[in-house]
């Protein structure tokens, strides 16, 4: 009885599985992405509206430059300080990737919006 029950269930979440869990799958990534674009939305944001001095002193000095290495993420708060102040050979120095991942920033940002513009007017017409 509890094979048949487990048998019968797979087969219906089958059937259902090209219908609504792809809807649902959809919706969940699309939600998914909303909610990281909005805190990379405030990462961009941030160097224009806080102080230097509070930026640099909430984010955490990374682990490896206390034994004389460094990631590939030093001195990107620098960096995007830079670049919200227009210096960007500045940051480019700082950190080479903090200007490109600025730049993929703003175009995931100009991305999702393009996108909920023709979500929003799918749904209207």
């Amino acid at each position: 009885m509890v094979a048949f029950f487990i048998l019968y269930s797979f087969m219906v979440f089958r059937k259902n599985l090209h219908g609504v869990f792809i809807r649902d799958f959809k919706k969940a990534l699309f939600i998914a992405w909303v909610i990281i674009s909005l805190v990379i939305l405030f990462i961009q944001i941030a160097p224009f509206i806080l102080l230097e001095e509070f930026l640099l002193s909430v984010t955490p000095a990374c682990k490896l430059n206390n034994i004389g290495q460094g990631c590939f993420l030093c001195g990107m708060t620098k960096g995007f300080i830079n670049i919200s102040k227009g210096y960007l050979y500045r940051a480019y120095r700082v950190n080479n990737f903090s200007v490109y991942l600025y730049l993929i920033f703003w175009l995931n940002i100009i991305s999702l919006f393009i996108f909920s513009v023709i979500i929003f007017y799918r749904r209207k017409l």
